[in-house]
């Protein structure tokens, strides 16, 4: 056929022998399969600001370990304070000696009510392959002082009404 032009040719790589060794029981709950050495970095772009006005928070993860595979921590955020899924910012790169950088986490918050938004320390366990044991990483506690927004209080978004809906025609 056109693809096979009646030679074939096998292919090998140099043998490559290495350890794997079993993570040690008793992981923290928070666990998650980070394994390397790594370093947690927890900042919010504003710590004061008004109602339905956006504030980035932003959790990196850097150093020596398998930062592809790192999951967005699960961050317990209060019910007035929508939140999204965060978008992931790497900057990672492999070379022999495994992989370097970092991986971050940015989550956008909006505060719908005013008030003091206590979100506590920021918590993040890992395998730490110098010290062969796990460590759990944790930030400093973060607060939000929303002051009321535009339109009172509780000012609300202005959402499309029926009446503001018009039909264009019948068909598909």
């Amino acid at each position: 056929s056109f693809f096979n032009r009646g030679s074939s040719i096998d292919i090998k790589s140099n043998a490559v022998d290495f350890t794997a060794i079993a993570l040690p029981p008793n992981a923290p709950a928070d666990f998650n399969g980070a394994v390397g050495e790594l370093e947690m970095t927890v900042l919010a772009d504003r710590t004061s600001l008004r109602t339905n006005e956006a504030v980035e928070l932003s959790v990196k993860l850097s150093g020596r370990s398998n930062l592809k595979l790192l999951d967005a921590p699960k961050l317990d955020f209060p019910s007035d304070l929508e939140n999204y899924d965060p978008k992931v910012v790497d900057k990672i790169n492999v070379t022999s000696g495994g992989m370097t950088g970092s991986r971050e986490f940015q989550y956008t918050l909006i505060p719908r009510h005013e008030g003091r938004y206590e979100l506590g320390t920021m918590k993040f366990s890992y395998f730490d392959t110098r010290s062969g044991a796990y460590r759990s990483l944790e930030s400093q506690p973060l607060v939000l002082d929303v002051a009321p927004g535009e339109g009172g209080p509780t000012a609300q978004i202005p959402r499309s009404t029926k009446s503001d809906v018009v039909a264009l025609g019948e068909d598909i």
